[in-house]
């Protein structure tokens, strides 16, 4: 991942928690998108040793983060890509509305197995025939569930904007979560997209091609300083 991403949000978590509280708290408890695991996890540890408090981060997928900020939970910090969501958390008046920054973007993915020989010129288009080969013509292309994970919105954008989901439809697989959707590269042989960040230091799957950024809304991750004591 680009450092500046990670710069980015090492400034938010040094800028932002003054505001959330009069007391410095001994714990900060972060909730973030999974697809940017890495960088978040190595930017807490850093924080940690040298702030000398402890930082929880939890990775959860969005509906059960939602449900714990409903319900009151714990939480300092929210990162996510989900502006919908901020937006849906101000009318509820949990979150400080005033610390919303925008710290990093991210690019959507094609992925497929190691071994793939599949290429990608995007200036001629998708390469449906040939990936519906590949796949010997069977279900294999996954796509994240659309209300379950937000790469699988980028993706359905960027397939409409191809005018390729009608011939791919009776292709694609829906997942849950990331490890559903790896499993179906790396075990039947399938291939998918996702958030680069999530896969971009794996040797395990192969990134064919980043998406262009013009067949989708950009992928901007936020963070804000949730409501509380």
């Amino acid at each position: 991942m680009p450092a500046f991403h990670k710069y980015f949000l090492l400034v938010i978590f040094l800028a932002a928690l003054p505001r959330a509280a009069s007391a410095e708290p001994e714990a900060i408890s972060v909730l973030a998108d999974q697809s940017l695991s890495v960088a978040i996890t190595e930017i807490g540890r850093s924080y940690a040793r040298h702030s000398g408090r402890i930082v929880n981060i939890s990775y959860l997928p969005p509906q059960s983060q939602q449900k714990q900020i409903t319900e009151g939970a714990a939480g300092d910090i929210l990162i996510t890509p989900l502006l919908q969501w901020i937006e849906e958390l101000k009318m509820q008046g949990v979150m400080d509305v005033y610390s919303m920054t925008p710290v990093a973007k991210n690019r959507l993915a094609f992925v497929g197995p190691v071994e793939s020989a599949l290429a990608v010129d995007w200036e001629k288009g998708f390469p449906t025939s040939e990936l519906i080969d590949a796949l010997h013509k069977e279900p294999g292309l996954v796509i994240g569930d659309p209300t379950l994970l937000p790469e699988g919105a980028y993706a359905k954008e960027a397939l409409h904007a191809l005018n390729v989901t009608a011939d791919l439809d009776p292709y694609m697989l829906y997942a849950k979560n990331m490890d559903q959707m790896l499993d179906i590269i790396t075990k039947q042989g399938g291939y998918g997209f996702f958030f680069n960040s999530a896969v971009w230091n794996r040797t395990d799957v192969r990134v064919i091609s980043l998406v262009p950024e013009s067949l989708h809304r950009p992928i901007q991750y936020y963070a804000v300083v949730l409501a509380g004591e």
